[in-house]
């Protein structure tokens, strides 16, 4: 099934496309973003510098594999954006660098430990001190390599070399190599881009074929005291242990888009877009092979911490697939430090991480103006379609801020004036008025007749 989807995925984007040095930019989620489009470096021959419409120039770089790195900036919701590639060099606007083995931007700044390639220092604009945990057993984006079950005979990766694959000023890139048990190789990437305010992460795993019990796992270790740990699974926001029915299983976690770390004051979100389960506070997973429900290894109670492992590999279980898994894997992550925890902003996090601009190149007449928009940003699209029928419009609203909101929507930029409640059957139920309610974490799901 995931191998037919991407391979659809593919191929209507390639028809889409067009043939010309433009590309249209489209935003595909409910709110207005900034961030990067890289477009491949067969589709971007005709030069280096980018222009929008109206001819103004646009910060681009041509990066280590060939892409052209565009920034768009405050694209509008469900809305596309043309722009012109055109031949000479890209005009150098930006603050991002990279430096033997740190990495930063106007609002963010990362060092590389030398010796295990994770991130030792992190640091963002208005937060004070460094936000990775340097008590802790894990720093960021930390190699585990756990034979058997027994965590003390974790292992780690050998000294690292670090490249500087991206110097900036639009997108900066470190690369980290190292040779790491149970792999043939490590080769981890720390990115980030003048004007996004958040880290992105992509740990190439290329695995050798080992058939003994085993688990990889990367450490994320956050210095944030007092946090509490909060984590999107679907269509919900759950605390480890507050908010589990007795007996459930506390060893690992199955997430949807991200997980939170915060106090008071400010905190870290944290999102997976490869890599759904996570531990809290330890290797905690690793409990091969067949083993009762009264084993003691079965974690009674997770305490609050900022710390957590994504557990990325593992053949303990005997069952209808390989027990070994060769060859390279990519496991990407993003990082984006913040004040005071905000539900909302963590779902819209998460969502766009694994929803991220889409370049593709132009053909026809550029599209003006959003197809749909929602008043509170609170409130987030979570799926626009259209209805198996072909008559309507179907968009799921999420409540992601936790609390009811009032909402209206705007369609094609006029006040939406027919639409129906409606469920997973797509058939229209109840007319709605032009204001409505959506719950906090509740689903709303709309049926918008084809005008």
């Amino acid at each position: 099934f995931a191998v037919r989807s991407d391979a659809e995925s593919k191929r209507l984007l390639a028809a889409v496309g067009g043939s010309s040095a433009k590309i249209d930019v489209f935003n595909t989620e409910s709110w207005t973003r900034t961030n990067l489009v890289l477009i491949p470096a067969a589709k971007s021959k005709a030069g280096d510098r980018v222009v929008d419409a109206a001819g103004k120039t646009v910060p681009s770089q041509r990066i280590a594999d060939g892409s052209l790195a565009v920034l768009v900036r405050d694209i509008a919701p469900f809305s596309s954006r043309r722009y012109s590639i055109l031949p000479g060099k890209a005009a150098r606007l930006g603050n991002a660098s990279a430096k033997g083995n740190v990495i930063k931007n106007a609002e963010l700044s990362a060092t590389i430990d030398p010796q295990s390639g994770a991130i030792v220092d992190l640091r963002m604009k208005g937060l004070a001190g460094n936000l990775v945990d340097t008590k802790s057993k894990t720093a960021v984006n930390d190699y585990f390599y756990l034979p058997n079950s027994d965590v003390k005979g974790a292992v780690r990766n050998g000294a690292a070399t670090i490249t500087v694959e991206d110097p900036g000023p639009l997108v900066a890139t470190l690369r980290i190599d190292s040779d790491a048990p149970g792999l043939r190789h490590l080769t981890r990437r720390v990115r980030l881009v003048s004007g996004v305010s958040k880290v992105d992460l992509a740990d190439i795993i290329d695995k050798l074929a080992i058939r003994e019990k085993e688990g990889l796992h990367i450490g994320f270790g956050f210095n944030v005291p007092n946090a509490t740990m909060r984590m999107e699974m679907p269509l919900a926001v759950v605390r480890p242990e507050q908010d589990q029915l007795p007996a459930a299983n506390k060893n690992w976690y199955p997430v949807q888009h991200w997980v939170d770390v915060s106090n008071s004051q400010y905190g870290v979100t944290w999102a997976t877009l490869d890599a759904p389960l996570v531990e809290v506070g330890g290797l905690t997973a690793n409990i091969p092979g067949y083993v009762s429900q009264t084993d003691p290894r079965w974690l009674q109670r997770t305490a609050s911490s900022a710390t957590f492992y994504s557990w990325v590999m593992n053949n303990h279980w005997h069952t209808n697939y390989k027990a070994d898994q060769e060859g390279p894997v990519t496991f990407r992550y993003a990082i984006a430090p913040h004040g005071a925890f905000a539900a909302d902003a963590a779902a819209r996090f998460g969502q766009g991480v694994s929803r991220p601009l889409v370049a593709l190149l132009a053909s026809g007449n550029a599209v003006k103006g959003s197809l749909l928009q929602v008043s509170s940003p609170r409130v987030t699209v979570s799926e626009l379609k259209p209805s198996d029928d072909g008559k309507a419009w179907i968009v799921r609203l999420w409540g992601a801020s936790g609390r009811a909101q009032t909402v209206k929507l705007s369609w094609k930029g006029k006040p939406l004036t027919a639409a129906y409640l409606s469920n997973t059957t797509e058939k229209a139920g109840a007319k709605i008025g032009p204001n409505f309610a959506v719950p906090g974490y509740g689903v709303v799901t709309l049926r918008i007749p084809r005008s």
